[in-house]
Formats: C-alpha cells, structure tokens, sequence
C-alpha cells in the first residue's frame, strides 16, 4: 500500500513540480528581460524538465529539497493573492520583486532543512509505562532502539556516546528492533555498531530481530552477506529472534518476528508452547497485524520502521492512509500495548523535518503490587 502511495506520489511530483519550475523560472527571467525569445523557451523547458524529474524522485535529498521549494512557492502565491486584494500591485513594486525572485521559497526551504539537519542527530529519551494485571514478578524496563541506518548520519563517537547513554537506562532487556544498518552501511560500520550494541548494559541482555533494510536487499552489490550479517550479530553477543520466543523470567516471554518483507510465520506459531498467563512482548519492526497478535494473546508489541514520517507531512500521510496500524507512539488494542519507535536516525536522508530521532524506554508494571511465587 505504501509503496503505491510512493509510486503516485513521484509521478504527480514529476509533472507537477515540471510545469511549476517552468513558471517559476519564466517568473525569474521576467526580472531581468521583458521578452525571453524561442531559443531560450526551449532551454527553460529542458530545464524545468530536468529539475521536475530530479523532483519526482522522492527517494533522495535533492528531490526532497525541490519539492519543498515547489511547495513554498505554491504559498507564496497565496500569498501573493492576499497581497493583491489590499491594494493594486503595481504599486507594489518592492513586493512584485521579491514575489518574483523566488527568494522567500528557498529561504523558507533553507531554514526547514537546516533545522532537519540538526534535528535528526539530537537523540532523545522517550519513555512509556504500561500496566498488565499478568502474575509478572517485578517491573520491567525495555529499551528499544530501532532505525539506526548506521553510516547514514552518525559515526564512531557519536555511536559511544548514544551506548553510554543507552547504559544508564539500567534496562532489563534490550531490543534492537531492526534496520539498525542498511544499504549504505559497509562491513566495517556495520560490525562497529553490532559490536558496540551488543555490549548495552541490560539485565537479561540484547535482542534484535530483522528489518527489511538490514540484509540491504534493496542494493545492487552488497557490502556484506546475509550470513556475515548474522554472525557479526552472534558473535557479539546479540540473541536474534526471528520467528521464535525466549522465556525472559518466570512469566515473562519476548518473541520476534522476521520482517514482513520475505515469508514469515504467523503469530499463533510463533507462541506454540507460550501460556496464555505469560506476559508476551512481541518484537516485530514493522507496526502490522495488531489483530492478529491481540488474538494470540499478545500483551505488548514494539516496533519502529515509519521514522514517525521523518520527512514532514509523511507521517500524517501513513496516518490519514493508514499504511500502518500506528504510525508512532503508544496505543492501546483492548488490552494489548502497542509501541512504535521514531527511531534513532532515519534512512535515505541526513534529515528529519517530522518528529524527532529517539531511543524509546518502556516501563512494564504490575497493576497490584502483590507478588506471587
């Protein structure tokens, strides 16, 4: 359904913006000469052609920078219809140029992606509590870390940084939730961050399950094998979970997923053998199926993979499309807790216009505090 979306979105983009630029420089031009000639028609044309295909491909940063110009440009002439209601314009020459110039467009831009570039490398702490009236021995503390794209945006420092603070969460478990690498991460970066994640201070130590960028299928040559993969996870002392369950403690189970992407199993044979008075974490990184894991007597399920939109409004799209069952934060499905991560980075782009980039702590509590052997 996304990629349906994207796929409808980049042809629009394509046509939209091309024909918008061919204005918009025509706009420009109409500065500096009063008539522009045929030759120079033609120019603008393969121009606008050129800066509406760059548009369309919403996958990378240029793209993404053209688009939002387009966009502030498309208020501007809002604007710029307000402007004429008060008064005729030609007695506003000073406005007339600086509407023309498109200058106030690329500011606005300037500054919306000069905010996404810091914004995306400051790391926040955010933290839920849920409640469950299962017979749990103790509250638990999860720290889920999800959508690192390592190689992406951060490098070696900032990695031990982001580890030392991870450490003072004092968590039970640890989960890495997926897409902690992906296409652009080379062998080395990717064993520098497993390695490092899997020495996070955690009481019943670190699990991962498997994004869909992870074993980077979406590249033409990869940087290392599906198997390198998995052993570098092993040997760093990670358990991967993937279409299994581990008993954490006396009622306590955390389960994981294989990503949706490749043929996985269903959630009722994932829990053959579970009780049904355990307290189930389900680990799957992309937030799907919450009826099917309610119905298999799933208490709480932790995901990542929508970077809460990361590029502004896109989460509001997964939101209005409902691509996902929840596009970020916490919910709840009759009694079952769902959480989903914005994730540490983000893929694709050094940027983060929507949300904020995040390590997520959840608090499992016991409704009554009376403890049973």
């Amino acid at each position: 359904m996304l990629w349906k979306i994207m796929s409808v979105a980049m042809v629009v983009c394509t046509v939209v913006a091309g024909v918008y630029y061919y204005i918009l420089i025509n706009r420009i031009l109409s500065l500096f000469v009063k008539q522009i000639k045929i030759p120079w028609k033609i120019v603008i044309a393969l121009l606008a052609l050129i800066l509406g295909l760059l548009s369309g491909d919403l996958f990378s940063t240029i793209g993404v920078i053209l688009v939002h110009i387009a966009a502030a440009a498309l208020v501007m002439e809002v604007v710029n219809l307000i402007v004429k209601r008060a008064g005729k314009q030609s007695e506003k020459p000073k406005w007339n140029r600086i509407y023309k110039s498109c200058l106030i467009p690329v500011l606005i831009t300037a500054v919306i992606f000069t905010y996404g570039y810091f914004n995306i490398r400051h790391v926040v702490e955010k933290e839920y509590t849920v409640e469950t009236e299962k017979n749990i021995r103790q509250d638990y503390r999860v720290l889920l870390v999800t959508d690192s794209h390592y190689g992406t945006i951060f490098e070696t420092e900032t990695l031990k940084k982001l580890k030392t603070r991870m450490d003072a969460v004092e968590a039970d478990i640890a989960l890495l939730g997926g897409d902690i690498v992906d296409e652009s991460t080379t062998k080395d970066e990717m064993q520098e961050i497993f390695r490092t994640f899997g020495q996070i201070k955690a009481k019943y130590g670190v699990y991962y399950i498997y994004g869909n960028h992870d074993r980077q299928r979406y590249a033409s040559s990869s940087y290392y094998t599906p198997q390198e993969l998995e052993d570098t996870i092993r040997q760093s002392g990670i358990t991967v979970l993937e279409d299994n369950y581990v008993s954490i403690a006396p009622g306590l189970v955390l389960a994981g997923r294989e990503d949706a992407s490749p043929a996985r199993k269903s959630v009722t044979d994932i829990l053959q053998g579970v009780k049904p008075e355990d307290y189930i974490i389900m680990a799957d990184h992309q937030p799907i199926e919450y009826a099917e894991n309610k119905k298999a007597g799933v208490d709480l399920i932790l995901s990542g993979h929508t970077h809460a939109g990361q590029i502004f409004p896109s989460g509001y799209v997964m939101k209005f499309f409902h691509t996902f069952d929840l596009w970020y934060g916490h919910t709840t499905v009759d009694s079952m807790d769902a959480v989903v991560s914005a994730g540490l980075a983000g893929w694709g782009y050094p940027i983060r216009t929507q949300k904020h980039s995040e390590y997520t702590i959840i608090n499992i509590k016991r409704k009554e505090r009376e403890y049973y052997d």
